[in-house]
């Protein structure tokens, strides 16, 4: 017989034995295990209820369908160099269905997500895993890069996803007798730039990945949250916006902005269409209350925020702010940057956590960064024809209102698949589609507007906790993850997504509107009949690209000012003849109102 047969024989042999003996014991798995691996816990759940494993308490919900019990979890810690190791949480349900489902790790935080584990599996008796990223931490602790080394930022950027994913479907295929049918990840923030790490590194590892606001670009993404504080400051200059102010500014974009997207609904649907008057900020010498209104100086301030910030020689470095989302958690500084601006660069390119910021020199330092990539940390390939091959599936999703990472970093990532990729739009959407969502912030939450698609870390309360999908709404229409097993397994490619919003985001108090969210770059319009809350009164329309980097000044930015600014060719005239201020706006209908009549009347002016 040749050798080969018999080593296949071998394998295929012990493969049978191994499923059919195998059982919930560390002895059991650990005779699976490469030699690199350890099992440090395994238990046997018959019940709902916390299990306390290392380092990690795995929650099992009432509501998980009674078919998964016997649960058998474990947990395993993988030596990833001489001096670094990462752990993995697994969860092997009764009944498995064949799936497979992880999620990812928020900033730099280290740990199991042992709520996850559980929770997922409402979805249905699937194998769910999560690793700790080789460390124990908060998201905004990056101590392990320096003290852990070279490795250690590794083992977080993306080898323990990695290694975590493979040996889940090793122990998988182990532990039923077969392999993996589906696996899938969903994961929002650092967790969704780790989802971008498993599809251009490792296309085989996930069949759909739903990834929210990644901060992809991340040798960029810090850095521009520095320089963004650094605008403002020192707080004594002339140009310092302060604190008190940004909500003024805040409401005075959406007074200007609501209703040009076709309907005031306190919602900036279309904020990269905005036509926005930087002289409706300014203060004038009739001005009392200069707390709502902003000088030529501060607006030169604002415009830098909400401007692409650009190299010396007109490329992008990063995308602005839309007109949609505040800039105050970078912006309110009064003695030094927020502390998401120096995080990274403290921990992945200098390796001190006392790095001095005043010594930060913007572009040439983004420079240095960029020729670093520390731990090839950012998610640069925009190439996926490997994953897209495989037959892999790619849904992002980003808030119209992130005041975390702008919108226009995952615009500008699909676009750039788009352009290396050469494909036309509809090539493109047949296995990436991008959903921006108007009103929502940093992966879920709006006050005002439609955002609930079930997508990684959005919560909707209910009398007996929190929900599990769209409550009411169980189906690929409502919920995102559904919509991406949808696509997956059955070939339906979504379109709109319907977002909800339940009054103060309890479903008790019932719901408040839905409305669909179409994939971008077509956008919402609302048919101007009808109950604007309803979903069946909006549809997708074709919608326009967002253009990187933008010209100062033009639609959806805002323009510098000169001192002084009067009724020049350098400034842009108000249209209330220069007596502006943020609280004398009204409302956005009001202010549509005005311009038709300064239409009519001949008044011409700049926007």
């Amino acid at each position: 017989m040749p050798c080969f047969l018999t080593i296949a024989l071998f394998l295929f042999s012990h493969i049978l034995i191994t499923s059919a003996t195998l059982n919930c014991s560390t002895d059991s798995f650990s005779s699976l295990l490469p030699s690199n691996a350890t099992v440090t816990f395994t238990s046997q759940v018959t019940n709902f209820g916390t299990i306390q494993a290392p380092d990690v308490n795995i929650s099992i919900p009432w509501n998980v369908t009674r078919d998964a019990l016997p649960i058998c979890a474990l947990t395993i810690r993988v030596q990833s160099s001489a001096n670094t190791s990462f752990n993995t949480g697994i969860l092997l349900p009764n009944n498995w269905n064949g799936r497979l489902m992880a999620t990812g790790n928020p900033g730099f935080g280290g740990g199991i997500r042992g709520n996850f584990l559980g929770t997922q599996m409402l979805y249905g008796p699937a194998v769910t895993l999560s690793t700790d990223t080789g460390h124990i931490g908060a998201p905004n602790n990056v101590s392990f890069a320096i003290d852990g080394g070279p490795d250690s930022a590794i083992d977080w950027a993306y080898r323990s996803l990695h290694e975590s994913t493979v040996l889940g479907k090793q122990i998988a295929k182990a532990f039923y007798g077969d392999d993996v049918g589906h696996s899938y990840y969903t994961a929002c923030s650092n967790g969704g730039r780790q989802g971008l790490k498993e599809v251009q590194m490792f296309p085989d590892d996930y069949d759909g990945v739903v990834a929210g606001a990644p901060p992809w670009q991340i040798t960029h993404t810090h850095p521009w949250a520095l320089q963004l504080g650094l605008w403002n400051l020192p707080s004594n200059s002339s140009n310092h916006i302060p604190s008190y102010k940004f909500d003024a500014i805040a409401q005075n974009m959406l007074d200007q902005c609501d209703g040009q997207d076709g309907l005031v609904d306190g919602i900036v649907s279309q904020p990269y269409a905005c036509n926005f008057s930087s002289a409706m900020l300014m203060c004038n010498q009739t001005t009392t209350n200069t707390s709502a209104c902003l000088s030529a100086e501060e607006i030169n301030t604002l415009s830098l925020m909400y401007n692409d910030w650009q190299a010396t020689n007109g490329s992008m470095i990063y995308p602005r702010f839309p007109l949609s989302a505040s800039a105050s958690r970078y912006g309110e500084v009064s003695d030094a940057p927020d502390h998401f601006g120096l995080e990274y660069i403290e921990g992945f390119v200098f390796n001190n956590t006392n790095w001095d910021w005043t010594t930060f020199k913007g572009q040439q330092t983004v420079e240095y960064i960029d020729t670093l990539n520390t731990a090839d940390a950012a998610a640069l390939s925009m190439d996926l024809s490997s994953f897209k091959a495989n037959g892999g599936k790619l849904i992002m999703y980003h808030g119209l209102s992130d005041t975390t990472i702008p919108t226009g970093s995952s615009i500008e990532y699909y676009q750039g698949v788009n352009s290396t990729m050469k494909l036309t739009t509809e090539s493109l959407q047949d296995f990436f589609k991008l959903y921006v969502i108007p009103g929502m912030g940093h992966c879920g939450e709006s006050q005002v507007a439609p955002y609930f698609i079930a997508a990684a870390g959005q919560v909707v309360n209910t009398a007996k906790g929190n929900s599990f999908s769209v409550p009411g709404y169980v189906d690929p229409k409502h919920d995102v993850f559904l919509a991406m097993m949808n696509w997956v397994e059955n070939g339906t490619a979504p379109e709109d997504i319907i977002a909800s919003k339940w009054n103060n985001n309890t479903v008790e108090n019932g719901l408040l509107m839905q409305r669909p969210i179409c994939p971008y770059p077509q956008k919402a319009v609302y048919s101007g009949q009808g109950d604007w809350h309803d979903p069946s009164t909006w549809s997708c329309a074709d919608g326009d690209t967002v253009q990187f980097p933008a010209q100062n000044g033009s639609v959806g930015t805002v323009q510098t000012m000169k001192a002084n600014c009067g009724n020049d060719d350098g400034c842009r005239p108000q249209p209330n003849s220069g007596h502006s201020t943020l609280t004398s706006l009204g409302s956005s209908a009001m202010m549509l109102v005005t311009w038709v009549l300064l239409g009519v009347l001949g008044i011409g002016c700049l926007i």
